[in-house]
């Protein structure tokens, strides 16, 4: 009778023995690795932050495109050193309007991100096209008035785009985003290696 009340199926023992310490070693492991995580995706790092502004730009595009065909008016993209704005096109003042709903509203480049442009394949420099006052009245700002402010980007209300590529990269070189269209559309987000500013 006593050996049978002692008695417990083979390995039993073992079995909850090895399940608590692998219950350790898992938890050990989530740990380790839920570090390494957020490590790697830090809010501030360089990386993500080049990928938002990538993603936030083509958003905007995107949605400007949408909105011509929609509002059968004309909209474009106007860039400065470190910003960007999307223009309408208001036909009873004949002004480019600046606009700023939410996904729409002028924009300034982080001081670690870079744009560059190429408008009908032929490189781009918005710098040499602006000066300070245009800078200060970009962002925050007025509404452009002038030719000197008409958008380097046409979003037409029908359908048709200006001819570019944006490539979006950190100015300590590294990984970009590119971004085109070849006259017809907006192409979707690609991203690049081993890719040095400057050179096409």
């Amino acid at each position: 009778m006593s050996a049978l009340h002692n008695y417990s199926p083979p390995g039993r023992q073992s079995a909850l023995g090895f399940t608590l310490i692998e219950l350790l070693v898992v938890i050990v492991i989530v740990s380790v690795l839920a570090g390494l995580t957020v490590i790697s995706i830090a809010p501030g790092s360089p990386q993500r932050t080049l990928k938002r502004e990538a993603q936030r730009l083509e958003a905007t595009l995107l949605t400007a495109a949408e909105s011509a065909l929609l509002d059968g008016l004309e909209y474009g993209l106007r860039v400065t050193g470190k910003a960007y704005q999307i223009v309408k096109f208001d036909p009873r003042t004949e002004q480019w309007i600046q606009q700023e709903t939410p996904d729409l509203r002028p924009h300034r480049l982080p001081e670690a991100v870079e744009l560059t442009l190429e408008i009908e394949q032929q490189p781009f420099t918005p710098q040499q096209y602006t000066d300070a006052d245009t800078e200060a009245r970009l962002y925050p700002g007025a509404r452009a008035a002038d030719a000197g402010a008409d958008p380097h980007i046409l979003l037409l209300s029908s359908g048709e785009v200006t001819p570019f590529d944006i490539y979006v990269s950190l100015d300590s070189g590294g990984e970009v985003y590119h971004l085109a269209s070849d006259g017809m559309q907006v192409a979707r987000l690609e991203r690049l290696h081993d890719f040095v500013p400057g050179a096409y």
